[in-house]
């Protein structure tokens, strides 16, 4: 399997000012996913979302493409593997183990309440 070319975590939220934005502790620019208001690199009207560009060290409009986002579009499905993996029966090998241990951890921490 090739090395995965979305930005590494942890990710976590942080407030920049008064916007929040999604941000990693790597590379040059930390902020994976934030809002890129009009006229900072951005044509027509009102703000879109943004993801970081590695090569030249700034954010750039949402593309389908970039590898942040086809992470979070994939999500949806991860979480439904996690939710098998998580509900796994007592007599399969997963269970009581450290992998069975460190999905139902995270499916806690995706389905705390706030």
């Amino acid at each position: 399997m090739n090395k995965s070319k979305f930005t590494p975590g942890p990710w976590a939220w942080q407030k920049f000012g008064k916007e929040w934005c999604l941000a990693a502790q790597y590379g040059c620019r930390n902020i994976v996913l934030s809002v890129l208001e009009k006229g900072r690199g951005m044509r027509g009207h009102g703000a879109a979302l943004a993801v970081r560009n590695d090569e030249r060290c700034v954010l750039v409009p949402l593309d389908p493409e970039h590898p942040d986002a086809r992470l979070i579009e994939a999500a949806p499905e991860m979480y439904a593997i996690l939710e098998t993996i998580g509900n796994i029966h007592p007599s399969n090998p997963l269970y009581g183990s450290s992998i069975g241990g460190a999905v139902l951890a995270l499916l806690l921490r995706i389905n705390k309440e706030g």
